[in-house]
């Protein structure tokens, strides 16, 4: 898809059908009186965030494990 430039009224009739081609590339510019007043890109591709960052922000009080603990022995008392 390339470069589209719509004006509100037609951006407002088609506005699902425009917003389902931004995910194949291209964007669109909408106008109103000739005027731009808005424009529309795909989404950048969201950067993942490693899961080792997300598990010391929910448990910042658990002790950092290395590879060589994995293999100690478990106390399932309680």
């Amino acid at each position: 898809m390339a470069h589209q430039i719509v004006n509100a009224t037609r951006f407002k009739a088609d506005c699902a059908t425009l917003l389902s081609e931004l995910k194949h590339g291209g964007s669109v510019t909408i106008t109103k009186r000739g005027v731009a007043v808005a424009s529309l890109d795909p989404p950048l591709e969201p950067k993942r965030r490693s899961s080792e960052g997300r598990w010391a922000a929910l448990f910042p009080d658990m002790p950092e494990m290395n590879p060589q603990d994995y293999d100690m022995a478990w106390d399932l008392t309680f």
